[in-house]
C-alpha cells in the first residue's frame, strides 16, 4: 500500500509541474491560467498523498513492532469483543459505579387547555373605523 500511495502521489506531482510548465508560455490567455491552476492543485494533492505514505509507512512500523513484542513476552492478546471490565477482582479497571441521582419527580400530566387571545387583542381598532377617518384630516372628499 506504501509503495502504491508513493506512485500515485510522485506521479501527481509530476503531472502537475508539467501542467503548470505547459501554462506559463500561455498565462495571459484563459487557458494558461487554467493550466497553472490545475497543475497547482495536482502538486498539492500530490505532496499530501506523499504525506499519507509516509503515514501508511510509519503506521506498518509500529504494528511490527507491537506485533514482536507481543509475540516475544508470550503475551495472550484478548480478543476485541471481551472488556477486562468483566473481571471480578480487576483493581486496574474497577466496576463502574451506580449513578447516586435520585430521578426526578415525575411531572403530574396537565390538560390542555385553549389559548386565550392576547390582552391587548380588544384594543385593537378595526381599519377604516370612523375614528381613523377623523384622524386623517387632510381634506380629501370622495365625489
Amino acid at each position: 500500500m506504501k509503495v502504491g500511495l508513493l506512485v500515485v502521489g510522485a506521479g501527481l506531482v509530476v503531472a502537475g509541474l508539467a501542467a503548470v510548465g505547459l501554462g506559463i508560455p500561455y498565462k495571459e490567455f484563459s487557458v494558461g491560467g487554467t493550466l497553472i491552476t490545475t497543475g497547482v492543485t495536482g502538486v498539492c494533492t500530490g505532496a499530501i498523498v506523499l504525506a499519507l505514505a509516509a503515514v501508511v509507512g510509519e503506521l506498518q512500523v509500529i504494528a511490527a513492532r507491537l506485533e514482536s513484542g507481543a509475540a516475544a513476552a508470550g503475551v495472550d492478546v484478548p480478543s476485541p469483543a471481551t472488556s477486562p471490565r468483566n473481571a471480578p477482582d480487576d483493581t486496574v479497571f474497577p466496576p463502574p459505579r451506580q449513578a447516586k441521582v435520585a430521578a426526578p419527580p415525575p411531572v403530574p400530566s396537565a390538560t390542555p387547555t385553549a389559548a386565550a387571545p392576547p390582552p391587548w387583542h380588544d384594543e385593537i381598532p378595526a381599519r377604516g373605523a370612523p375614528a381613523e377617518v377623523a384622524q386623517r384630516g387632510c381634506g380629501f372628499r370622495p365625489p
